[in-house]
């Protein structure tokens, strides 16, 4: 999560040499998806996933385009009819794999403090049509941190990994690091 990145280079500088925040929360939360996740991802998290995964197997479509519809800003029927077998079964791999654990329902919580004290590069990598984590975040990230190069991604949602940018953003990451 990026405010977990953020705040070891803040405390541990010695540790973090370069920051990558790939559609990673820099803004805090807003109050209703704190919520939402504390209902979700609280107590009945098992439950939640283990019932989405059943829900994916009888139906894959209806589950995955409901889910893509929280990450898009495009139609998320339209959006998943684009995809590729390839980046489909990606999303639907990711559904059926996923557990958060606490971990979701604790990065709510956090939030980014101290970043303007970060001595380390930073590559934001964010895509304009992200709707769980807005461009918005790409923004603030840069004016905490004048040494963040932005990286906008040309993908249709949060899932800057598969679909039309996902190259580039491997490229840019590999050069990112390399520099």
């Amino acid at each position: 999560a990026g405010p977990t990145a953020i705040a070891l280079a803040a405390h541990h500088p010695d540790r973090v040499s370069k920051i990558i925040m790939e559609a990673a929360m820099a803004a805090p939360w807003e109050d209703s998806t704190k919520q939402k996740a504390k209902l979700i991802f609280g107590p009945a998290e098992r439950m939640v996933w283990s019932s989405l995964r059943k829900m994916l197997k009888l139906f894959p479509d209806l589950v995955m385009k409901q889910l893509l519809s929280e990450m898009t800003t495009e139609n998320a029927e339209e959006y998943l009819e684009s995809l590729s077998p390839n980046d489909r079964r990606f999303v639907y791999d990711m559904l059926a794999t996923s557990q958060s654990g606490k971990g979701f329902s604790l990065d709510v919580d956090h939030s980014v403090t101290d970043i303007s004290s970060v001595q380390a590069p930073i590559l934001g990598m964010y895509s304009q049509k992200d709707k769980s984590v807005q461009y918005t975040n790409a923004l603030l990230l840069k004016s905490l941190a004048p040494q963040c190069e932005i990286y906008e991604v040309d993908a249709d949602s949060h899932l800057i990994w598969i679909g039309k940018g996902a190259r580039e953003v491997w490229d840019k990451r590999l050069e990112f690091l390399h520099q």
